[in-house]
């Protein structure tokens, strides 16, 4: 499952995957270099690329690492989100590019 959600001017993406494999441990990404931060972790709105939000000790708004651990019977093997600037209301969907995870397109906006 895929989410984005634009509130004023931040746009957050959530995704929940789900188990595919029984029993199955997978790490995606372990921490986050810079180099990663500026070409594995963005967001295309149109043709204008964005890069996550940093805090104010330049940490990117995001998961540090990303697990996805799937149990028998669990509904969701893992979880990611991030955040991003918001593109201009008139941009309705995005695309969102995230290491060890094939691109998601079209994923739509809903406006709070």
């Amino acid at each position: 499952m895929v989410e984005a959600v634009r509130k004023d001017d931040i746009l957050t993406i959530k995704l929940r995957f789900k188990p595919v494999v029984p029993d199955k441990l997978e790490r995606i990404y372990d921490s986050i270099s810079k180099t990663d931060y500026e070409n594995s972790f963005y967001l295309l709105a149109g043709n204008k690329k964005h890069l996550l939000l940093t805090d104010s000790n330049d940490k990117p708004l995001t998961d540090p690492y990303l697990v996805i651990k799937t149990t028998k019977g669990s509904p969701i093997a893992g979880s990611w989100h991030g955040r991003f600037p918001a593109p201009p209301k008139e941009v309705t969907e995005v695309s969102l590019t995230i290491p060890g995870v094939e691109t998601l397109d079209a994923i739509k906006i809903t406006d709070r």
